[in-house]
Formats: C-alpha cells, sequence, structure tokens
C-alpha cells in the first residue's frame, strides 16, 4: 500500500514538474520573441523604450499602449490587435520614424486624435474591423502615405482628397458610403481601389478619371451595371465583380487591358454567359464564382465583413 501511495506521489511530483516546465518553455518563447526591435509584450517593451522598432501587441497590451502617453523614439511599425476597452485612441504626436499603423479586431474604438495621419514618416494606415464612425477632414491631409485601408468600420462619408496625394492603395469596404467626394478624382496615382461590401447602387463616375488604377473590387455592393466609360481606365487588369446582380458587360470592354475578371454566374443564362465572354478579350480570364470573399491578389489583404 505504501508503494503504491509513494507511486501516486511521484506522479502528481512528476505531472506537476512538467507543467512547471511547459509554462517556463511558453514564458521563454514569449521573451525569444521580445528583442531585437521587434516585441510582442507591452510590459517588456517599456523596459527597452530605445530598442522597439516593431510593437506588435494585443488584447490588454494593446489597452495599456492607446491609453498611455509613453513615447517609443524608434518605433517604426505598430500594430495592435483585439483592444476591448478603448474608445478614443492616444495621441501619436511624437512618433516621428513611424512608418506603419495597423489596427484591427477593435472595435469600441470610435474615434482618432485630429492629428493621427500628420506623421511625416507615416506611409502606410490600416483600421480594420473596428468602430470608426467618421474621419477627421485631415485624414489624407498627409500627402506621403501611400497605402490607407479603413475596412470593417460604420464610416459613411469620406473626408476631401487633396491634391498631389501619393496614395497607391485605397480599401474602404465594408463600410456604409454610397458615395464619394468631388475630390476623389484626385486619386491620380491610385493602383489599386477597394469598394466592396459598402451601399453602392450606381458606378461611381469619379473612378473613371483614375486611370492608373490596375485593380477595382466592386464586390458585394448593389452596382448592377458598369459603364461603357470604364475602358478609359487603360491600365485596369483585374476587375472584381463578385456577388453583383451583373448580367451584361459593355461590348467597348473587348478592347481593355483586363486580364482577369471575377464575376458571378448562379443567376446568369447560357446566352447571357456567352454574351459576357464575347465582351470581354479573348485573352481574358474569366473566374465564375459565387465566393464573394475571394480577395484582392495584393500584399494588403482586407479580412472584414460586416
Amino acid at each position: 500500500m505504501k508503494k503504491i501511495f509513494r507511486l501516486i506521489i511521484l506522479v502528481i511530483s512528476f505531472n506537476a514538474s512538467a507543467q512547471e516546465m511547459s509554462n517556463n518553455m511558453v514564458v521563454a518563447e514569449e521573451d525569444n520573441r521580445n528583442g531585437n526591435g521587434y516585441y510582442t509584450s507591452y510590459l517588456i517593451a517599456l523596459q527597452n523604450l530605445n530598442d522597439v522598432k516593431k510593437l506588435d501587441i494585443q488584447k490588454e497590451d494593446s489597452d495599456l499602449f492607446l491609453n498611455s502617453q509613453t513615447y517609443f523614439p524608434n518605433l517604426n511599425d505598430l500594430v495592435i490587435n483585439f483592444s476591448k476597452k478603448v474608445y478614443k485612441s492616444r495621441d501619436f504626436e511624437n512618433f516621428n520614424n513611424l512608418e506603419n499603423i495597423m489596427i484591427t479586431y477593435s472595435w469600441n474604438l470610435t474615434k482618432l486624435p485630429d492629428n493621427f495621419t500628420s506623421l511625416k514618416s507615416l506611409k502606410k494606415i490600416f483600421i480594420y474591423n473596428c468602430g470608426l464612425v467618421d474621419l477627421n477632414e485631415n485624414f489624407f491631409s498627409n500627402l506621403n502615405i501611400k497605402s490607407v485601408g479603413i475596412c470593417g468600420n460604420h464610416i459613411s462619408k469620406l473626408p476631401s482628397i487633396p491634391l498631389n496625394n501619393n496614395i497607391q492603395y485605397l480599401n474602404i469596404g465594408y463600410n456604409p458610403i454610397s458615395e464619394l467626394p468631388t475630390s476623389f478624382e484626385n486619386l491620380k496615382e491610385l493602383k489599386t481601389l477597394s469598394l466592396k461590401g459598402t451601399d453602392f447602387e450606381i458606378f461611381p463616375s469619379e473612378i473613371l478619371d483614375l486611370t492608373k488604377i490596375e485593380k477595382l473590387e466592386l464586390s458585394k455592393t448593389r452596382i448592377a451595371n458598369i459603364p461603357t466609360e470604364l475602358i478609359k481606365l487603360k491600365n485596369l487588369r483585374n476587375l472584381y465583380l463578385v456577388g453583383l446582380n451583373i448580367k451584361q458587360i459593355p461590348s467597348s470592354l473587348k478592347d481593355s487591358q483586363l486580364t482577369n475578371v471575377w464575376i458571378s454566374d448562379e443567376n446568369l443564362s447560357k446566352k447571357e454567359k456567352n454574351n459576357i465572354i464575347k465582351s470581354l478579350p479573348k485573352k481574358c480570364n474569366i473566374y465564375w464564382t459565387s465566393n464573394y470573399n475571394q480577395m484582392l491578389d495584393i500584399d494588403e489583404k482586407c479580412y472584414c465583413e460586416r
């Protein structure tokens, strides 16, 4: 009986030691991810302010950062995920080296500081799946910014876009936006545009002046007609029309440079499909699909839906 009891004690002790080793390994692994400029723990980052170049944090750490005034002088890349308790973001005024900001899945975040986009080094801003209801009137005023993603918020209106901006990528998908500002035509450098999941019912004519566009996402909007003037977009290669009630394509697009078109076919007759095929360039690849989650063929993907 004593031998059995000792055996039970040994098994319990072994399991406890194994669990402690496992916990230590997790901590060690976490510690190993914090250093050489890259930090996933806000508390560890606070101990190494001058070393932090990329801060990739989530949940409680995200809340702590967004509520603090701590300055990381060499921070270049900021990624914030799953903030739960912050409604208004902190000020970023002194982050002069910050080039990239990504804030995702922070549904309670409804407001950004007025100077959020004013940093001179800033090039990329992604705010996906958050609670933003509007953007400051100066949101697009920084002419150094090249990529903007505000997918999956509650924004119904875009602020004015200045002349000489350098935005090449713009994703405003899954917002209740139904019209574009007249200044949208100032996006002369724009190459990729996603309106996916917005409230547009008519193809926005402002897009037709953006001749550098290469990739255009209209999927899951209520647009039912593609204008003949789309031929003006001489650089357009990829066109996404999934989830639309499109019955025909303008025959003018037969002379376009389109190489890939994604389009829904579940409600099309055989004749309608054949007419669409005839209206597109012979070398154009047509992907008949009802999968509106098809992603843009680009690096900056928007994994969001309201």
